[in-house]
This record gives structure tokens, C-alpha cells and sequence, in this order.
């Protein structure tokens, strides 16, 4: 379990579970089936520290949509009743993050108490289904007018993954040019490893490989026009995941930015 804070949500399970909820009431499933389904998927709730993070965002979750379910809430009190939950933060956590812990828990038995408010309206969550290919070589005009040059490398879960060319220009090459252009790397990477180069070796320039996606981050965030498929089935020197990482950069709306603080290009 990933738990990086106090609140009920700095944990990777108890955000699994609210998405989990919010993302099959958009797909049309009453709370009673969406409830249904987080249970099935939810194999372990036998384990002592799995169970009072699912029931705890679970009835959280619901409550604040509006869709809290009557043995979701009894679930939840019996939790914080027991307090097995504020025991393992004492013997685990800090003072102080214990006492955070206390406070969430209170406000969460509160709002369990007190009547939910009407159910809210739940959109389903953008997501982006790239237009390019593997083998697609992509130019971007940036704001300065000038043009780079992007290779999509690899297809990611929806996403497409590209490297940058060491290139910048003012018209497009030839797509026999592109393909022997190199990749440009992260200046922001080049500084984040240096203190270790000398002990990456061959390993060095794979760790800082300058590999980032493109993507939209919503239906209104998109490149403008500024970006175009200039060749297509270009041959890539890279096999498909091949465990290099990639950079989220943030959707297109940053791209310029993105590019100017990791590339220093502008």
C-alpha cells in the first residue's frame, strides 16, 4: 500500500477506490453495483490495513457524491469505532501526522452523521486516444516561429511516446533526414543525474534519453494547429518498450513551456 500522508486520500488504494466509484456511476451503474464491483476487485479486504482505507474512502467518496450507501456508512463507523486505523498511525507515523490522522478521521465521522447532500452530476473523465502512428515524425511550430522536429517511438497505453531531434529550423526536412537526425536530451535530466554520471556508465544516456509524451489533457487542449505529421512509417533505431522512461509533460497547452524548461528551446 502507497500511503504518503494523512489525509484519507494520501493513499494510493483510497484514490483507487474513489475513481474506482466516480468512474462506474459515469459508465450509468447505480451506487449498489458500483459498490458491488469495487468489492469484487478488492480481494483483500480480510487484511487488516486494506479494510479501513477501503471503507473509510469508499464511504467518503459516496458521501460526497451524494450516493452514500447504508452499509457503506456502517462499515465505515465500525472502523472508526474499532480504531484500528488511528492504532497502526500511532505506532507507525509521527505525533504530529497522528494527530493530523485523528482530525481527518473526525471530520470524516462527521460528515458520515450529518445528511448527505442531493446526488451530483458525474461526467465521464476525458481521455485521449492518440492520432499517431509508430513511425510518425511530428513537426511542432513554436511560438518563436521556428519548427522541431518529434518521432513517435513507441504507442503507450493511448499515448503517444516521441523523442525529440536535435534540430530546429524554419522548413521541415526530408523525411531520409529525419530519420538520421539525433535525439536532443533534457538539459533538466542532464542536471538531475549528473552527481551520479560517473557511475551509470553505458546506462547514462538511457536514464537521461529525453523521451516524453504528447497528449491532450482535455477535449479543449489541443496543439492548435501547431503540430503536423510530416512523414509516417520512418524507421525507429529503438525496439517498442524497451523500459526507457518517459516524461509527462502536462498536455498541450504547456508544451512551449515544457520545452523551454527541460530542452531550454524557445
Amino acid at each position: 500500500m502507497g500511503t504518503w500522508g494523512p489525509a484519507i486520500f494520501s493513499d494510493d488504494m483510497a484514490c483507487d477506490v474513489r475513481e474506482g466509484f466516480r468512474e462506474f456511476i459515469a459508465d450509468g451503474m447505480t451506487p449498489e453495483e458500483a459498490t458491488n464491483k469495487l468489492l469484487e476487485a478488492h480481494t483483500d479486504l480480510d487484511d487488516v490495513d486494506e479494510r479501513p482505507v477501503f471503507w473509510l474512502a469508499l464511504a467518503s467518496t459516496q458521501w460526497k457524491c451524494g450516493r452514500l450507501l447504508g452499509r457503506v456508512k456502517a462499515e465505515a463507523i465500525a472502523v472508526l469505532d474499532a480504531g484500528a486505523d488511528l492504532d497502526k498511525w500511532r505506532e507507525e507515523a509521527s505525533p504530529r501526522d497522528v494527530r493530523k490522522r485523528e482530525r481527518a478521521l473526525a471530520k470524516l465521522r462527521g460528515q458520515q452523521l450529518t445528511p448527505q447532500r442531493a446526488p451530483t452530476k458525474i461526467r465521464k473523465a476525458f481521455q485521449d486516444i492518440t492520432e499517431y502512428k509508430r513511425g510518425d515524425a511530428i513537426s511542432y511550430r513554436l511560438l518563436s516561429g521556428r519548427l522541431v522536429i518529434m518521432r513517435v517511438v513507441e504507442i503507450s497505453e493511448g499515448d503517444a511516446v516521441v523523442d525529440l531531434c536535435d534540430w530546429i529550423g524554419e522548413e521541415t526536412p526530408v523525411p531520409q533526414i529525419i530519420e538520421s537526425l539525433p535525439r536532443k536530451f533534457s538539459d533538466r535530466e542532464h542536471q538531475e543525474w549528473e552527481p551520479v554520471k560517473h557511475l551509470l556508465d553505458d546506462e547514462w544516456r538511457h536514464l537521461n534519453q529525453g523521451r516524453f509524451t504528447v497528449y491532450r489533457q482535455s477535449a479543449r487542449d489541443g496543439h492548435g494547429g501547431r503540430a503536423t505529421v510530416v512523414a509516417t512509417d520512418i524507421t525507429i533505431p529503438w525496439p517498442e518498450n524497451d523500459g526507457l522512461r518517459a516524461i509527462y509533460f502536462g498536455g498541450w497547452k504547456e508544451f512551449d513551456s515544457f520545452l523551454m524548461r527541460d530542452f531550454g528551446i524557445e
